[in-house]
Protein backbone atom coordinates (compact mmCIF):
# COMPACT_ATOMS: atom_id res chain seq x y z
CA UNK A 1 0.00 0.00 0.00
CA UNK A 2 2.94 2.37 0.46
CA UNK A 3 3.77 2.47 -3.27
CA UNK A 4 0.27 3.67 -4.31
CA UNK A 5 0.29 6.25 -1.53
CA UNK A 6 3.71 7.47 -2.59
CA UNK A 7 2.49 7.74 -6.17
CA UNK A 8 -0.57 9.70 -5.06
CA UNK A 9 1.58 12.02 -2.92
CA UNK A 10 3.84 12.71 -5.92
CA UNK A 11 0.79 13.28 -8.05
CA UNK A 12 -0.66 15.73 -5.53
CA UNK A 13 2.61 17.66 -5.71
CA UNK A 14 2.36 17.71 -9.51
CA UNK A 15 -1.22 18.97 -9.33
CA UNK A 16 -0.23 21.71 -6.89
CA UNK A 17 2.63 22.78 -9.18
CA UNK A 18 0.36 22.82 -12.26
CA UNK A 19 2.20 19.99 -13.98
CA UNK A 20 -0.75 17.57 -13.94
CA UNK A 21 -3.71 18.73 -16.03
CA UNK A 22 -5.00 15.37 -17.30
CA UNK A 23 -7.36 13.29 -15.22
CA UNK A 24 -6.02 10.06 -13.80
CA UNK A 25 -7.09 6.58 -14.70
CA UNK A 26 -9.05 5.33 -11.73
CA UNK A 27 -8.01 1.87 -10.70
CA UNK A 28 -7.80 -0.12 -7.55
CA UNK A 29 -10.38 -0.19 -4.84
CA UNK A 30 -11.24 1.32 -1.52
CA UNK A 31 -9.48 4.38 -0.21
CA UNK A 32 -6.89 4.58 -3.00
CA UNK A 33 -9.71 4.74 -5.56
CA UNK A 34 -11.50 7.40 -3.51
CA UNK A 35 -8.36 9.53 -3.27
CA UNK A 36 -7.79 9.19 -7.02
CA UNK A 37 -11.37 10.29 -7.70
CA UNK A 38 -10.94 13.29 -5.39
CA UNK A 39 -7.69 14.24 -7.14
CA UNK A 40 -9.49 14.01 -10.49
CA UNK A 41 -12.06 16.44 -9.11
CA UNK A 42 -9.28 18.80 -8.10
CA UNK A 43 -7.76 18.57 -11.59
CA UNK A 44 -11.11 19.33 -13.23
CA UNK A 45 -11.68 22.29 -10.92
CA UNK A 46 -8.23 23.71 -11.52
CA UNK A 47 -8.61 23.33 -15.28
CA UNK A 48 -11.92 25.23 -15.17
CA UNK A 49 -10.41 28.01 -13.07
CA UNK A 50 -7.42 28.25 -15.40
CA UNK A 51 -9.69 28.54 -18.43
CA UNK A 52 -11.78 31.20 -16.68
CA UNK A 53 -8.68 33.16 -15.71
CA UNK A 54 -7.43 33.03 -19.30
CA UNK A 55 -10.78 34.31 -20.58
CA UNK A 56 -10.85 37.06 -17.93
CA UNK A 57 -7.33 38.10 -18.87
CA UNK A 58 -8.31 38.43 -22.54
CA UNK A 59 -11.34 40.54 -21.62
CA UNK A 60 -9.25 42.76 -19.37
CA UNK A 61 -6.67 43.25 -22.11
CA UNK A 62 -9.41 44.27 -24.55
CA UNK A 63 -10.79 46.76 -22.02
CA UNK A 64 -7.35 48.26 -21.43
CA UNK A 65 -6.76 48.61 -25.18
CA UNK A 66 -10.20 50.21 -25.62
CA UNK A 67 -9.48 52.64 -22.80
CA UNK A 68 -6.10 53.56 -24.32
CA UNK A 69 -7.70 54.15 -27.73
CA UNK A 70 -10.38 56.33 -26.17
CA UNK A 71 -7.77 58.38 -24.33
CA UNK A 72 -5.74 58.76 -27.52
CA UNK A 73 -8.79 59.99 -29.46
CA UNK A 74 -9.71 62.46 -26.71
CA UNK A 75 -6.13 63.71 -26.55
CA UNK A 76 -5.88 64.11 -30.35
CA UNK A 77 -9.23 65.88 -30.43
CA UNK A 78 -8.09 68.34 -27.76
CA UNK A 79 -5.05 69.28 -29.88
CA UNK A 80 -7.03 70.21 -32.99
CA UNK A 81 -8.22 73.81 -33.15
Amino acid sequence: ITAPLGDLAALADDIAAGRQTQQLRVRGAGEIRQITEVLNGVIVGLNRKTQQMDADKKILNMKVIGHEITNFIIFRHSLTP
